[in-house]
């Protein structure tokens, strides 16, 4: 109970500070591009959270083909999920490429780019503002 009213107190910090999302709000979309596409490809079979754990650690292992984290990051945040019983696999029998049509039409898309949040230097941080073609969302899934 205590760390959960720990991160809604943080979160509401967070959205109190920005409530535009102009900027360190945006670090709350971190693993959400890939969760929103998730619950409507699985028509919300999935959970919201266990969504965004499968987005969090695909977001991590893009940022590791990204050389932006070290690989030790993705194992860490594998550790976490499997310790809070979430999942960190795309569910069996997942459409890769309807889930990529899907986060192609994500808020964060302007024109042929889309920004996404990923962990970087190290897992506490996140870059928020840099912006990746379209096409790299497919190392997503």
């Amino acid at each position: 109970e205590g760390f959960i009213e720990r991160c809604i107190k943080l979160k509401m910090d967070i959205v109190e500070n920005d409530p535009n999302e102009e900027k360190e709000r945006k670090i709350l979309n971190f693993g959400h591009t890939l969760a929103h596409a998730l619950e409507a490809q699985t028509e919300y079979g999935l959970s919201h959270g266990e969504a965004v754990a499968i987005g969090l650690y695909h977001a991590t292992k893009f940022s590791v083909g990204q050389k932006k984290i070290e690989k030790e990051a993705l194992v860490r945040v594998k550790e976490i999920l499997i310790r809070a019983e979430l999942p960190y696999e795309l569910p069996k029998g997942s459409a890769k490429d309807k889930i990529v049509n899907m986060m192609s039409v994500d808020k964060k898309r302007t024109g042929e780019n889309i920004k996404l949040v990923l962990p970087q230097p190290k897992l506490g941080f996140v870059d928020y503002e840099t912006s990746y073609p379209l096409s790299e969302l497919s190392k997503l899934v």
